[in-house]
């Protein structure tokens, strides 16, 4: 006699397993093996961890496009206030402090140097930083040009104005500096004084 089969292909008779109640008598279970419920938990699971992966891929992909965006307007955002300074740099009178020296130099002259760039540096930093004030070292000796324009005949600190065309429009020769530097507070109220006459 052939065994009849479920649809799974497991035997009817082996579905009828028995249970013991807890006073000991056998109950026959439910016809059915379970082997439809199993594989429908397995696609469900399968289905659900594809999901949590395309959420995830999703979020990633949302989050990188709006962080490039934000950068993006942060660099065009800095680009603006930096033309934004350069066109108010170019609008306004630019204070260039020269500090005239000779291709041979002393041990005085490399100090008047040092200490006039460290008054600035330190008496007007906002200017130097956004280009108001500018140093500049130069051998006037290499430089006739500007020897004779700002008559020229040894080492001095020269402060001087030029207008948004960058026509010098005045200027005047620190001589004292020679005078004053051995004496650091006096050479910087000098500096100063005649700085901020520029600037203010």
């Amino acid at each position: 006699m052939i065994d009849k089969k479920n649809q799974c292909g497991c035997k009817a008779e082996e579905q009828k397993s028995t249970n013991v109640d807890s006073c000991g008598c056998s109950t026959p279970t439910p016809s059915g093996c379970g082997c439809s419920s199993a594989t429908t938990k397995t696609n469900n699971s399968t289905s659900k961890f594809i999901s949590l992966i395309l959420a995830l891929f999703l979020t990633f992909v949302i989050s990188y496009s709006l962080g490039k965006k934000s950068a993006k307007n942060k660099l065009a955002q800095n680009k603006a206030n930096f033309t934004a300074i350069e066109n108010k740099i170019k609008q306004q009178p630019q204070t260039i402090v020269y500090y005239f020296h000779a291709t041979k130099r002393c041990m005085s002259c490399n100090l008047i140097e040092k200490t006039t760039k460290e008054v600035l540096e330190e008496k007007f930093t906002t200017q130097l930083k956004n280009g108001e004030i500018v140093f500049k070292s130069i051998n006037f000796q290499k430089k006739p040009e500007l020897a004779k324009q700002f008559e020229l005949v040894s080492s001095v600190v020269v402060v001087s104005q030029y207008d948004k065309n960058g026509k010098l429009t005045k200027f005047d020769r620190l001589d004292d500096v020679w005078k004053l530097k051995s004496d650091s507070k006096k050479f910087t109220k000098y500096i100063t004084a005649h700085v901020k006459s520029y600037c203010f």
